[in-house]
């Protein structure tokens, strides 16, 4: 597997990469894509930071306070759905002839965590690249990872 980390930021594995017969264009492409997950990630991360917040100033309200503050927490959380993650990926298309397919949903439990892995392809003229997201959680499933690989 390819260190996406070390891709974006040493020059020699990334020749060393390119070495090895990979298709032009493909490592740039990934690339693209990774700096979109990643940015997609801290999206993600800022709204879950401000849903705890909320979580916890609706328990330091008053009383009469507490609805507001309630429905404000909740605006957030729909944010965080699956389906906004879903459509966010759509968003990751590379070009007109991209399209993003979903091919495989598992799920399991360990230890009382359910756990869901979504997979798919993300498919262009020329390319194709894998993508793996895993939801997991107890009582509702957040999105904790995503991986991006090309295929072949």
């Amino acid at each position: 597997m390819i260190d996406l980390r070390r891709l974006r930021e040493e020059p020699e594995y990334r020749a060393g990469i390119e070495r090895k017969r990979v298709a032009p264009g493909v490592i740039d492409d990934v690339l693209a894509l990774d700096a979109q997950r990643r940015e997609l990630q801290h999206q993600v991360e800022e709204l879950r930071h401000e849903q705890n917040a909320a979580s916890k100033a609706i328990g330091k309200a008053a009383p009469d306070e507490r609805p507001d503050k309630i429905a404000a927490a909740g605006a957030l959380k729909e944010q965080l759905t699956k389906e906004d993650f879903a459509s966010g990926v759509e968003s990751l298309k590379l070009d007109p002839s991209c399209t993003t397919a979903y091919d495989d949903l598992k799920v399991s439990s360990e230890s009382g965590t359910n756990i869901a892995d979504v997979t798919g392809v993300i498919k262009c003229e020329g390319k194709d690249i894998e993508l793996v997201y895993r939801f997991t959680g107890k009582d509702e499933l957040k999105m904790v990872n995503i991986r991006l690989k090309p295929k072949g």
